[in-house]
């Protein structure tokens, strides 16, 4: 049985949508993940700019300048796609509650990223946690997540 997330290592890892759209697009090939994170960043540049608008400025602090300088050694997959190491570095010096708000915000975001899933023939369930494939289960979203497992009966007893 997996643990719940306990300590996170990066600070989306406790914002599931962006989690789990990370976790899967990381087995897209190129050309989808260039797509995805086109869309990420997207989402990104119009809520910042939206609270720029707004007047609200986050000043970076120590650690933020200390991950953004260890960043551009691009030791992710996704720091080698420009859109997503953008776009996670613009949002990493966020408050939480607007990056909760991102992470709602990028909901569509991940129904594509599953129907994409689902177009490849990718096995979510060897990609996603027990956990986060029940989460997704019980949400009223799902749709695409939904479609991409039910096609199998052996995929939808490994989840459960």
């Amino acid at each position: 049985m997996q643990k719940q997330h306990e300590s996170y290592a990066r600070w989306y890892d406790q914002h599931e949508t962006i989690r789990v759209i990370l976790k899967v697009v990381r087995h897209f090939p190129s050309l989808h993940r260039k797509h995805i994170g086109q869309k990420f960043h997207q989402i990104a540049i119009h809520h910042s700019s939206m609270l720029m608008e707004r007047g609200m400025h986050f000043p970076l602090e120590t650690d933020d300048v200390l991950h953004l300088y260890k960043s551009k050694r691009k030791k992710r997959w996704y720091d080698a796609i420009y859109p997503f190491h953008s776009a996670l570095n613009m949002l990493m010096p966020l408050p939480e509650n607007q990056k909760s708000l991102i992470s709602q915000k990028c909901e569509p975001l991940k129904e594509e990223v599953f129907w994409i899933a689902q177009k490849l023939g990718l096995d979510l369930t060897a990609i996603l946690s027990v956990n986060e494939i029940e989460t997704i289960k019980q949400t009223r979203r799902g749709q695409a997540f939904k479609k991409a497992i039910v096609h199998d009966d052996k995929l939808i007893r490994r989840a459960l």
